[in-house]
């Protein structure tokens, strides 16, 4: 931050319309400024679509850790699934296929083989600022967003430090959070966060069974994790940005297997 070095003179030896130089000074403060820069802002200017921002302070408002929770009061905005199949967004009446979600200006849809995004796969502890814009008609932003598109970017720590976060319920649920940051040096940082669940879910539903008795089923497991590592290089030319993501998702039941194994890699500068 620069300031300036304090003058001082005594009032009797000030001459009216003097004109006072002051000298330049290097102010330090305790902690490092963080600058997000996003594309959006110029895309949302082009594109004057219905547009719903929250930003890290009002994430620590809502206190949930739960990703659904934070859609629940945005109007046209409906989240459907559960834990054991995920977390799907939908604007407007549109399908989840057809909502764009971008992770640090990655698009993630491509980690499904229905092209709808995972939002469970993104701890709200790891969010500084989330975007929603609704409408179709965004060429800017990629093609297929017919219902909108929902922009997130992760917090970027250049301090050390470790998140780990547990949960457990019923239907044996239990689910692991991480989130670690290692700066390796003062212009090259590591982000990671990653989670693991499990679930033994005892019924099974099947489209007959709506309104009686639903089939319990003691032998299925589902195992769900997803890993983001990131790794960030500041120049003075510019920032080199390498990011993997992977999302896994095991599905076991007597006669049935059902098992995903997505990756994305992107590199940006």
């Amino acid at each position: 931050y620069l300031g300036y070095d304090e003058y001082r003179v005594p009032l009797t030896e000030f001459e009216n319309h003097s004109v006072i130089s002051l000298q330049p000074k290097n102010l330090t403060l305790n902690e490092a400024i963080k600058i997000y820069a996003e594309q959006m802002d110029m895309a949302r200017q082009e594109n004057p679509h219905s547009r719903f921002e929250i930003d890290v302070k009002e994430l620590e408002r809502h206190s949930t850790s739960e990703i659904s929770n934070i859609f629940k009061k945005m109007p046209s905005v409906r989240i459907e699934g559960n834990d054991l199949d995920g977390r799907y967004l939908q604007i407007r009446g549109s399908n989840a296929g057809e909502v764009n979600v971008y992770l640090d200006g990655i698009l993630i849809n491509d980690l499904s083989f229905d092209n709808a995004a995972d939002l469970s796969m993104i701890p709200t502890e790891n969010i500084y600022k989330l975007e929603v814009m609704k409408g179709s008609s965004l060429p800017l932003l990629g093609n297929g967003a017919f219902g909108g598109v929902v922009n997130i970017i992760s917090k970027k720590e250049i301090d050390p430090g470790i998140l780990i976060k547990t949960k457990i319920g019923y239907f044996d649920t239990k689910q692991y959070l991480t989130n670690l940051s290692i700066p390796v040096y003062h212009k090259l940082f590591v982000n990671y966060f990653g989670q693991y669940s499990e679930m033994r879910p005892t019924i099974e539903y099947f489209p007959g069974e709506r309104f009686t008795d639903k089939t319990e089923n003691h032998k299925i497991d589902v195992y769900k994790q997803n890993h983001n590592i990131s790794l960030d290089y500041y120049h003075n030319i510019g920032q080199f940005s390498a990011k993997f993501f992977t999302y896994l998702f095991d599905y076991d039941k007597p006669a049935w297997f059902n098992t995903r194994k997505n990756f994305l890699f992107a590199f940006s500068f």
